[in-house]
């Protein structure tokens, strides 16, 4: 993304926010905010990245049996109909070859979403070259980049995927309701609540912490067994590892 501009839209408003970075990791112009049109007029018809949010997309890693790229992503919408909340007319799929031989990276959006975002974007003049993740953003490193901010969470994965979600279930019951059954293990001890960082102890951690990550069961899943394993596992190691100070 070095060397063009990187746009993307302040979620639930109508500022956006862009910037321009150098390849030497510098900042050949800072981040700004305002409307799209006077995006625009800043960054001209140069060329432009636009960042959507993660939560907007289905990002995985899918096997496929085929003799081309063509013939891959054809099949990709089939073999992840199962996995998906709409109907794969109603989708668009981009997907590209993993280094794992025979696999393939997928990215799915909503169509009417995706063809919105193009529109609105080059209808100010603004010549958009590719669309990615906002998580792409994160370092690329040979483990795993997580940034927390504000009410949401974003993990990119070192093979380039990952997942982002918001915190709503933390502004409801039961979180809420355990945060005040809990009230005499807050606000001291080495654990951390999300989003806003209070102090608990481990126990009130791991507890407020799996219950709004589950609430309104936007975590994951295991298919086959039909369970979500991340909710308690994730937020008893987050809670242990500040605990140890592991990073």
């Amino acid at each position: 993304m070095n060397n063009h501009w990187i746009l993307w839209q302040i979620a639930d408003t109508d500022q956006w926010q862009w910037c321009l970075p150098a390849n030497d990791g510098r900042m050949e112009y800072p981040v700004q905010q305002g409307s799209l049109a006077t995006a625009a007029n800043m960054i001209g018809d140069q060329a432009t990245n636009v960042l959507i949010q993660s939560e907007q997309l289905v990002l995985t890693e899918v096997k496929v049996t085929a003799r081309s790229q063509r013939q891959a992503a054809a099949a990709l919408p089939f073999m992840l109909e199962e996995q998906l909340a709409d109907a794969p007319e109603n989708l668009h799929f981009a997907s590209r070859a993993s280094e794992t031989r025979g696999h393939y990276q997928v990215a799915v959006i909503d169509q009417q979403l995706l063809t919105r975002i193009v529109t609105q974007i080059t209808e100010q003049g603004i010549r958009l070259i590719g669309l990615y993740a906002d998580l792409q953003a994160l370092p690329a490193t040979e483990s795993t980049s997580l940034l927390i901010s504000d009410d949401r969470v974003l993990v990119r994965q070192s093979d380039g995927l990952g997942f982002a979600a918001t915190l709503p279930g933390t502004i409801m019951a039961p979180a809420t309701a355990l945060r005040q059954a809990l009230a005499e293990e807050l606000g001291h001890g080495s654990a951390r609540l999300l989003p806003d960082g209070r102090a608990a102890t481990t126990r009130a951690a791991v507890l407020i912490n799996a219950a709004a990550a589950h609430t309104i069961e936007f975590d994951d899943i295991f298919r086959d067994a039909l369970y979500h394993p991340g909710a308690p596992v994730i937020a008893a190691a987050l809670s242990l590892a500040q605990r140890q100070h592991s990073s």
